[in-house]
């Protein structure tokens, strides 16, 4: 059981890994694809930081919280 638990861990965390790295394409293209004129209230420092941030919670729900929630 320790190896099937072990190779369940992993497939949820790789799982997890292509999905943030999908979102961070989405997002990058979404960005790109803007108008380079168009100024929001925060920074690009800040939103970058934000989105990032947020991604990694994602990825860290569905690596861990959906693996708990599967066994």
């Amino acid at each position: 059981t320790f190896i099937a638990g072990y190779a369940e861990n992993w497939l949820h965390m790789w799982a997890s890994e292509r999905i943030a790295q999908r979102i961070r394409s989405a997002l990058i293209a979404s960005v790109l694809a803007r108008d380079a004129l168009n100024e929001d209230a925060a920074s690009m420092g800040e939103l970058s930081n934000r989105l990032s941030s947020n991604i990694d919670r994602i990825k860290d729900g569905i690596g861990g919280n959906v693996g708990t929630f599967v066994r």
